[in-house]
């Protein structure tokens, strides 16, 4: 099982990505596999520990954005019929792993909340 963390203030913070890898760090053996965190801006900020199930791949890694930096997603769980929601949804767009977490970033993209029905 994997481990997120996130931040969001309406302040601006200095020292996140420092505080956030330390988040990140406690959560080590929930993802040993990489870890990883990204500050968007002084005000949000993600991190991710992952363990490496389905696309094992460092292209798989999180956070992870979309093509355009528009999007980013952390996500921890497993969509177990991730590959049949790519075949119906996402036909046309060239997805870069063969991850659940990024047919849900461009299901999101696509369809809005309502991908997650």
């Amino acid at each position: 099982m994997c481990g997120i963390a996130g931040y969001f203030s309406k302040r601006e913070e200095h020292g996140l990505e420092k505080a956030l890898g330390s988040a990140i760090n406690e959560l080590q053996k929930r993802g040993p596999d990489f870890r990883q965190t990204l500050v968007l801006s002084p005000h949000v900020a993600f991190g991710h520990a992952r363990l490496s199930i389905i696309d094992t791949s460092l292209a798989a890694n999180q956070p992870m954005a979309d093509k355009s930096g528009r999007y980013v997603i952390v996500f921890n769980g497993e969509i177990f019929n991730y590959a049949e929601l790519k075949s119906r949804f996402l036909q046309e767009q060239a997805l870069e792993t063969a991850s659940d977490t990024e047919v849900l970033l461009y299901l999101f993209i696509k369809l809005g909340k309502d991908c997650l029905q």
